[in-house]
């Protein structure tokens, strides 16, 4: 009985954990400071469990993975790849750094979902 119990309650904490899990998907406004150079672009993501795809402006090879509160992407622009390490924060923004990876230099960059 007591058995039962356990794993009435294990899978009771462990489905509220998964429905708490927290989801991307969506548009999303970038804003990326690199050097003193500032930029603003648009994003549309899918998230599939860990996995996350789509688009941002006009970069194309678009990577990218959630695991937990921590999203990170990559995407090829015209001149340079960019990397993006980020958390997602309790206010509902994504916050980090972005790696200019031809050049080796990093910057911040912040991402607000569009309500």
């Amino acid at each position: 009985m007591q058995t039962r119990i356990a794993a009435a309650l294990l899978f009771t904490f462990s489905t509220a954990a998964l429905a708490q899990a927290p989801s991307v998907s969506g548009q999303w406004n970038v804003h990326i400071s690199v050097m003193g150079n500032e930029r603003d672009f648009s994003c549309k993501w899918t998230q599939e469990d860990k996995k996350l795809t789509g688009a941002c402006g006009d970069m194309s090879d678009f990577v990218g993975s959630v695991d937990g509160s921590n999203v990170t992407w990559q995407a090829k622009g015209d001149q340079a790849s960019l990397k993006f390490n980020g958390k997602l924060n309790s206010d509902g923004t994504i916050a980090g750094t972005v790696n200019v990876i031809e050049y080796s230099v990093d910057g911040e960059f912040k991402a607000t979902p569009v309500k």
